[in-house]
C-alpha cells in the first residue's frame, strides 16, 4: 500500500496521545526531500562575474546604496550616482560650469554588510575625470583606508580595473579635474571578488554570473521554440556585460520572447532589468517560469507582468517559484527600446539532512516532554 501507516509508528502514536496531529504533518514535511532539489551549496566557480554592487534582498530589493557628496563650487548632478551601479548602461553624471582641474567629487556606497573586494572597475565612454583615488571601510564612512591610491586617467581609457584585498563595507571613490569637458559620466562602477573568493550563488546576487560554462543559466538556444521576435541576439541580455543589449523588432509583426534554459532547479525570488539610456520596451514585459524537465508539455506559471514601460526596475517576486526555464515577453508595439541587462536572484534549496534533523530534533523534544 502506497504512504505510511501511522497505526504502528510509535512516534506518530506519542503526537497522537499528545493531541499533536498537526505537528506529525509538520514532522513528515520536515523529514520529506524535496523533490527534484539542485545543489544545497552552490558557489560561483569563476566570482571575478560576480558584481558586488548588484545585491538584491528577498524583501528589501536591491540593498546597495549610493550617493554623491563633497561636490565642488557650482556643480550639481544630472543623473544620481545609483545609476551607475544599477547593471545597465545608464550612468551617473555631474555638471559642473566649465572645465577645470578643481571640479572634484565623491561617491559613496554602502553594502548591506561586509564583503571581500578582489578588484574595482569603472566603465568610461567619455568626459572622465583626470585622476581619481579609491577608499574603504568595514565600519563607517569616518574610518576609511586609501585602497587605490590617486591615479591618473587617459583620454581613451574605457574600462580602469584596480586589484586591491580588502574587506569592506563602506566605499568611497573621489576624483579631481574633469578631463574632456566641465562633465564628470561614468557609465558603471563594480566591486568584484577575487578569483578564489567563496561567494554563494544564493547569496543574493545575480544568477547570471554563474556562466554557462560552469554550468550556469544559458545560453538561449536559436531554435524557434526558444526565440522570435528579437532585432538581437538574446543572449546579449544574460552575458553581465552592460554595453551589449537587447531590442525587439517592433514592426516585425511577431511578439518577441525567450525561453533561457536555467540549467538546473533554482527557487527564484526576483529579477532585474538595466536598460540603456533614455530606452525601454514601452509595452512591459512578462515573467513565466517552469520546473518541467523539457518545455513539451510544460505548464508556465507567470511570476511577474507589467503594461507599462519597461525601465530599470528590480522586480521582487509575489513568492518564491522553482524554475528550470524561464520565459521573457513582451509586445511588439514599443518593443524597439535596448536593454542591457537581465538578471536573476535565487534562494537556497535546504539539504535534506538538515531538514531531517530538524524532525528528529522535534521527535526527540516531544518524547522528553512526554517522560
Amino acid at each position: 500500500m502506497n504512504g505510511t501507516n501511522l497505526s504502528w509508528n510509535p512516534v506518530a502514536m506519542i503526537l497522537r496521545t499528545a493531541g499533536l496531529l498537526g505537528a506529525a504533518f509538520l514532522l513528515g514535511t520536515l523529514v520529506a526531500e524535496p523533490a527534484g532539489a539542485s545543489p544545497r551549496e552552490l558557489d560561483y566557480p569563476s566570482p571575478q562575474y560576480v558584481d558586488l554592487f548588484r545585491h538584491v534582498d528577498p524583501v528589501a530589493g536591491h540593498d546597495v546604496q549610493a550617493q554623491f557628496t563633497n561636490i565642488s563650487a557650482g556643480g550639481g548632478v544630472q543623473y544620481p550616482a545609483s545609476w551607475g551601479i544599477d547593471g545597465g548602461y545608464r550612468h551617473m553624471q555631474i555638471n559642473f560650469p566649465s572645465q577645470s582641474s578643481t571640479n572634484s567629487a565623491a561617491m559613496q556606497v554602502t553594502l548591506p554588510a561586509p564583503a571581500h573586494v578582489g578588484s574595482f572597475v569603472q566603465r568610461y565612454a567619455g568626459h572622465r575625470p583626470s585622476e581619481y583615488r579609491i577608499l574603504g571601510s568595514d565600519t563607517g564612512f569616518g574610518s576609511l583606508t586609501e585602497l587605490v591610491g590617486w591615479k591618473s586617467v587617459g583620454v581613451l581609457d574605457t574600462t580602469i580595473t584596480d586589484a586591491v584585498d580588502a574587506t569592506v563595507q563602506y566605499v568611497q571613490y573621489e576624483f579631481r579635474g574633469t578631463l574632456q569637458s566641465q562633465y564628470f559620466v561614468m557609465q558603471e562602477f563594480l566591486a568584484l571578488p577575487a578569483t578564489t573568493d567563496d561567494v554563494s550563488a544564493y547569496a543574493g546576487y545575480n544568477l547570471m554570473a554563474l556562466r554557462p560554462g560552469d554550468g550556469g543559466p544559458g545560453p538561449i538556444p536559436t531554435d524557434a521554440a526558444y526565440r522570435a521576435g528579437w532585432s538581437d541576439d538574446p543572449n546579449r541580455i544574460i552575458d553581465t556585460d552592460v554595453t551589449s543589449y537587447l531590442r525587439g523588432n517592433a514592426t516585425g509583426g511577431v511578439d518577441p520572447f525567450f525561453i533561457l534554459p536555467l540549467n538546473d532547479l533554482y527557487t527564484l525570488y526576483g529579477a532585474a532589468f538595466g536598460p540603456y539610456p533614455d530606452q525601454s520596451w514601452g509595452s512591459g514585459v512578462t515573467i513565466e517560469v517552469t520546473d518541467s524537465e523539457t518545455l513539451a508539455g510544460a505548464t508556465w506559471t507567470q511570476v511577474h507582468t507589467q503594461s507599462a514601460a519597461l525601465n530599470y526596475a528590480v522586480i521582487l517576486f509575489d513568492e518564491p517559484a522553482e524554475a528550470r526555464f524561464v520565459r521573457v515577453s513582451t509586445t511588439a508595439a514599443g518593443s524597439g527600446g535596448a536593454v542591457c541587462e537581465f538578471q536573476l536572484f535565487a534562494l537556497a534549496i535546504p539539504e535534506p539532512a538538515t531538514l531531517s534533523l530538524c524532525g528528529l530534533g522535534l521527535v526527540g523534544l516531544l518524547l522528553r516532554r512526554r517522560g
